[in-house]
């Protein structure tokens, strides 16, 4: 009996600590509210204060630093800052004293994906504005964009909105879940970090682009996490001539990633890639509706390609209407993206040369990243955060997840159609060469050089 009696005494006690604890952070949080300042400002959400400017170290002196305040009140009643954003959970306060970061309006909150309920959830509806990627990926299609992008989002201060697959039964039959999808997040777990957005591309086809793109951006501050964009479809700038501006005028602070690779081989490889059947309907609607017959070899493919490049050679004398209309669809798709030195001047010029990479991705995997982290700067990506260590692991498997190995590889075709391969490696040469004088790099020389 004396001991159950204890035991009462006991339960009585821890009762009455905790009713003291819950008063003592009522009281608190009371304090908190009362020094934060959020009377009259509404019980879930601050007015948001205009963008401000803020000095910075020498080293980030052209880096504009946008503070935007606001309060919000978590499940225990507190209102308090945090560092970090966590998908799980709505922004409890934004951290008013640093935000180094491009703001990019957002509409209507942004994407977030809830691993308990397997559902994309919209959150951040009463903010007006999202901080904008720090890096842009521009490289040429088929030339390692997946690839570097892979390799930037293992570091942990480069965050991805992902969304995570989940297989259903539906019928007998195994469906994924429609609410994870790649048009509304950058990316989804099992894609090893693939995302594509293509937004400001379609900016000019579409009045929903910018909330598209803001609504997939995860939430960060541009100095403990950043976030990226990667799109190919950027460096062409015979198909979206003013892409350089308007990523200029949105990101004047953002560090510019090109990945490039051999020009000639590289429209062999957008070939292969093209000739898969989810994706061959790219090449039946660029020949079928001007009247030709659509190509379903290289070769045939090629030729095409080299006989609209004489008639543009040649101002297209003589040629028909529909002739020149024709041509200039198919070689702004695939031979004038090799013509890479074009595609870049407006991005150096804009951007200048301290803020343009071209990577070579002949290099390792390792030299890669050590080049990438150097570029966007050792303050955003610190050297010894990265898990060099899963870099190692993870070996070839870093190049290989993205390669189509569909048929024989690139080198291949050299073998196959040396004379066709000639002639194109013919009209990239001097190309080629402008290029290594305009990022002060010998490798796009080897790309002369078939065995290369």
């Amino acid at each position: 009996m004396e001991r159950l009696r204890k035991m009462v005494w006991k339960l009585i006690l821890a009762w009455f600590c905790c009713l003291s604890c819950n008063v003592g952070g009522y009281i608190l949080s009371h304090l908190e509210e009362q020094l934060i300042g959020n009377e009259g400002e509404g019980d879930n959400i601050a007015a948001i204060r205009p963008i401000a400017r803020q000095e910075l170290s020498s080293k980030e002196q052209n880096v504009r630093v946008h503070a935007v305040e606001t309060a919000s009140t978590n499940e225990n009643g507190n209102t308090r800052p945090i560092p970090k954003f966590d998908t799980t959970k709505t922004m409890n306060l934004m951290n008013p004293s640093n935000y180094s970061c491009d703001f990019l309006p957002l509409e209507d909150g942004h994407n977030a994906w809830d691993d308990r309920s397997h559902k994309m959830e919209r959150i951040h509806r009463d903010e007006s504005h999202i901080c904008g990627p720090k890096v842009l990926i521009i490289g040429a299609m088929k030339c390692g964009t997946n690839t570097v992008g892979h390799l930037l989002a293992k570091h942990p201060r480069v965050i991805l909105n992902r969304c995570q697959h989940k297989k259903y039964l539906i019928r007998g039959k195994w469906t994924k879940n429609h609410d994870c999808n790649v048009d509304n997040f950058q990316g989804s777990s099992d894609e090893m970090g693939f995302w594509e957005g293509n937004d400001l591309r379609r900016h000019n086809i579409s009045d929903t682009w910018m909330a598209d793109w803001t609504q997939r951006l995860p939430w960060t501050d541009g100095i403990n996490n950043i976030s990226v964009d990667k799109s190919p479809s950027n460096l062409n700038t015979f198909k979206h001539p003013d892409v350089p501006q308007l990523a200029h005028k949105l990101l004047p602070n953002a560090k510019v990633v090109v990945t490039l690779c051999k020009p000639d081989t590289r429209i062999y490889s957008e070939f292969q890639y093209h000739m898969v059947p989810k994706r061959h309907q790219h090449l039946v609607d660029q020949f079928e509706p001007h009247g030709r017959v659509v190509p379903d070899n290289f070769v045939d493919f090629a030729e095409a390609n080299l006989r609209c490049l004489e008639e543009a050679n040649r101002n297209y004398d003589n040629a028909k209407e529909d002739v020149k209309y024709y041509c200039e669809i198919l070689l702004n798709d695939y031979v004038r993206i090799g013509e890479y030195v074009r595609h870049l001047q407006p991005w150096y010029e804009l951007y200048g040369e301290g803020n343009v990479l071209v990577v070579d991705m002949e290099q390792d995997a390792k030299s890669k990243v050590a080049a990438l982290l150097s570029h966007i700067g050792e303050d955003l990506v610190p050297s010894e955060e990265y898990p060099w260590q899963e870099l190692e692991d993870d070996g070839e498997n870093n190049e290989e997840f993205f390669t189509n190995k569909s048929y024989e590889g690139r080198d291949s075709v050299f073998l196959k159609h040396p004379y066709i391969m000639q002639k194109l490696e013919d009209h990239y040469a001097p190309f080629n060469e402008a290029l290594a004088a305009m990022i002060g790099a010998d490798f796009p020389l080897n790309w002369n050089n078939r065995t290369s």
